[in-house]
Parts: C-alpha cells; sequence; structure tokens
C-alpha cells in the first residue's frame, strides 16, 4: 500500500556516521524513477504541514497523486529557517526525481539547486521571479518549474462580497509576511471593496516581515481584535496559520472573518462569510503527473481565475450569510476578470512600513533565532568532532571523508584543511 514517508532535517554528526559506516552520500546517478516508481520529496515552508491551508492542499495534492498515480513520496517539515535549508539540499543530493518546495522562500535555492543538478526536477510553489540588474526577468532552468497564482482576482471576489456585506462601512485585511505575494491578496481585496463601495474604509496590517509572520496565531489574534474593536465587522486573512488568530478573535467578537487557500468555514463555524480558494493541491498533483507521464515542463506557470486556479467558497453552508446582490456582483465579477474587461491591481498604493514597536519586536525574533541556530550548529560540530576523533580518519583518508560530506552537503560544513595535526573548519 502506497504511504508517505516523513523525513526531518539531519545534522553534521548523522551524516559523518552515514559516511564512517561506509555509505556514499553523492548525489546519486540514477534517474527521475526509482524502481520503475517517480520519487517526489516535498518540503514545506516554515508554516507546515497542519496550518489549515496553504501547505495542507500542497499535502493533499501530493497525497493525491501517491493514490492514483503510485509514486513514492517523502515529505520534510523544517522548523526553522536554518533546517528549511538543510532539507532542501538533503532533498536535492538523495534519490528524488522530484523535489517541491512550498512557499516563495525556496525560490532562489531552488534556480541554484537546478542549476546543480540537472538531471532532477524541481517545482517551486509560489515562485518568486528574479530579475537582473536591468529590471529583466531572469529565464528559469529548464528543470524549474514555477508555480504561480493570481491571487489579486480571487481576493477581489472575496473583497467585494466583504463590502456589500460590511454594515459598519469598515472592513479589513490581515497579512502575514509583508512582501509582493501578500501584498497581492491585498491589492485585489482593496480594489473588489472599493468597485461596489468607492468610500469603504479598509484597515490593512501584516504579522511581520519574516517567514515567522506565517506562523504566530497569537499576533494575528491581536492585530484581529484590534481591527474589530475599530469597528470593523468583517476581515480576510492571507497569513497561513496565523490566520487562526483571526478565527479566534471572529468566535469572541461574533464578527466576520474570510479564510484563504482552502475552505476555512470550520475554523468558526457559522461565521466565516466565505473563503478565497488558492488550489495548490490541484497545481501539485497536476505537475507530479506530468513528470510521472514524462511530460515535465520547466518555466513560469501561473493560475487564476481562468484556470480555476483561483475562486471563493459558495456552498450550502455559507450561502445564506452572503447577501443575493453580493453573489450576484461575484459572478459578474468573475466573468469579467476572465475576459479581460476587469484588470485586477496586483500591488495597492501603500508602501512597507513598520512602526517601532513592531521593529523591535522583529529584530528581538530575530536576535532568538540566530541564538538558536548558532546553538544548534556548535552542538552539531561538536558532536561531529567528536565522532572524527575516534574513527581513525587522519590525513589523506579524513580530507576525502570531508571533501565527499562538502560536496553534497556545503552548507554543513567548510573544509579549510586536513593534516595529521587535525583538522580546520571555517
Amino acid at each position: 500500500m502506497a504511504r508517505i514517508k516523513t523525513i526531518r532535517p539531519v545534522g553534521l554528526f548523522i551524516v559523518l556516521s552515514l559516511l564512517f559506516a561506509g555509505r556514499d552520500v553523492a548525489a546519486p546517478a540514477v534517474s527521475a524513477r526509482t524502481a520503475g516508481r517517480l520519487k517526489v520529496a516535498l518540503i514545506f515552508d516554515l508554516g507546515g504541514r497542519g496550518d489549515g491551508g496553504f501547505n495542507d492542499s500542497a499535502y493533499r495534492g501530493l497525497d493525491r497523486a501517491v493514490k492514483e498515480l503510485g509514486i513514492e513520496a517523502v515529505l520534510r517539515e523544517p522548523r526553522r529557517n536554518l533546517e528549511r535549508e538543510m532539507s532542501l539540499n538533503e532533498a536535492a543530493a538523495s534519490d528524488a526525481g522530484l523535489i517541491i518546495g512550498v512557499g516563495f522562500n525556496f525560490s532562489d535555492r531552488m534556480s541554484d539547486l537546478a542549476a546543480r543538478f540537472p538531471g532532477k526536477k524541481f517545482v517551486c510553489v509560489d515562485y518568486g521571479r528574479k530579475y537582473d540588474l536591468s529590471g529583466r526577468p531572469v529565464p528559469l532552468p529548464a528543470n524549474l518549474a514555477g508555480l504561480r497564482f493570481k491571487e489579486e482576482e480571487g481576493s477581489y471576489l472575496v473583497g467585494l462580497i466583504a463590502a456589500l456585506k460590511s454594515r459598519t462601512g469598515r472592513i479589513g485585511f490581515l497579512g502575514g509576511m509583508d512582501g509582493p505575494i501578500i501584498r497581492k491578496f491585498e491589492a485585489g481585496y482593496a480594489a473588489g471593496a472599493r468597485s461596489v463601495r468607492p468610500r469603504i474604509v479598509i484597515l490593512s496590517r501584516f504579522a511581520g516581515i519574516t517567514a515567522r509572520a506565517f506562523n504566530d496565531p497569537a499576533k494575528g489574534y491581536e492585530i484581529a481584535t484590534a481591527m474589530f474593536k475599530e469597528n470593523a465587522d468583517v476581515v480576510y486573512h492571507a497569513a497561513g496559520a496565523t490566520g487562526a488568530g483571526l478565527f479566534r478573535a471572529a468566535r469572541e467578537a461574533k464578527r466576520w472573518a474570510i479564510g484563504v487557500d482552502v475552505d476555512q468555514s470550520a475554523q468558526a463555524p457559522g461565521l466565516v462569510l466565505t473563503s478565497m480558494t488558492k488550489n495548490v493541491d490541484v497545481a501539485v498533483f497536476e505537475t507530479i503527473k506530468a513528470a510521472a507521464q514524462g511530460r515535465f515542463s520547466g518555466g513560469l506557470h501561473t493560475f487564476g481565475l481562468k484556470e480555476d486556479g483561483v475562486g471563493f467558497i459558495l456552498n450550502d453552508l455559507n450561502r445564506g450569510l452572503i447577501p443575493a446582490e453580493a453573489q450576484a456582483e461575484a459572478r459578474s465579477a468573475r466573468e469579467r476578470i476572465i475576459t479581460g474587461k476587469i484588470s485586477v491591481p496586483t500591488a495597492g498604493a501603500e508602501k512597507p512600513r513598520l512602526e517601532q514597536r513592531e521593529l523591535q519586536a522583529v529584530l528581538f525574533g530575530l536576535k532568538v533565532e540566530i541564538a538558536s541556530v548558532i546553538d544548534l550548529l556548535d552542538a552539531e560540530l561538536r558532536r561531529g568532532a567528536e565522532a572524527l576523533s575516534v574513527s581513525g580518519l587522519v590525513g589523506v583518508r579524513a580530507r576525502d571523508v570531508l571533501r565527499r560530506l562538502y560536496e553534497t552537503q556545503p552548507y554543513i560544513i567548510d573544509c579549510e584543511a586536513a593534516s595529521d595535526r587535525g583538522i580546520m573548519l571555517t
């Protein structure tokens, strides 16, 4: 029976142990298939599986591929930035033929790895396009597929619904990490709302400027509670697991919430007006299917309303919550966006900004994360040094082991010199 295997990032000590046991960790010279089956490695971003949205949707696409296509799958769930980098490198050096990174934070590293491992295929969900010094887009490697979504189009529709539902004339937007992709959600939401109520007030705030902003329910609760106190009666989030804080605040204040990525009505029964759907599961499944059938195509792949890549929830559970006028306006706007009669903006007029208190909180969070990473590296290097000291590895043999390690795991260790007197690490 097909199943999905979960692997945690390994440290220096584990990798060295494998080397000493005689296992070669160099990049395997195998095709994209193992024993006739495609092997897929999927790496989550820091929000992780269980976010009730983006990451869980990607997992469903992978799970469907396992059940319907018979592929072999491995999950990697990093808990911090360092582990995300480690997980991606380990997946690239493994026997997986297709490596999928869930989130725009993988974009740059995947471009580098695709060039380094031309025999493998890479997929980045929410790929962030690179530009050269002249502002021209940098072409993707032929073995890298960048999946992008027109989040602004789906957000336009839920913004329109929020505006027509609001009784106070004030609605809110809660973003996760402030950046170009989440700004697309914000811009579409605001444009849709103002298309039917030009004078509506939109409160817009972000949880932070690092990836941690997608996994901070307490911050989401603080922001959403403040918005409800400022008389907003509908708040839409695009904040990953941080959005759990919105649903908690909505339950307490008895105000409306709008979910994201998947149907999130269960998060606050009777109070989730709708959810802007982002069909990551479909995009992931179709990409895996293409790879399994030898039809993989690199480059940018964009999914909007026309491609059924985004949309909004309207079913028996929430149909009675959305005014008939709003339903009709949303259907009309959807058709006009698909036919090009409405052009939805991808960026708003607001410039990213942080208050002093917010900046201090961000800097403190970075300080804590850096300290934890340094402690982790120090502990791994100490265990690795202890392993080397009792292994009998000296001189040329030690240099050979470290060189092979560095070739496959350059982020873990940099071998400067090895001699009979010891090993110098930098």
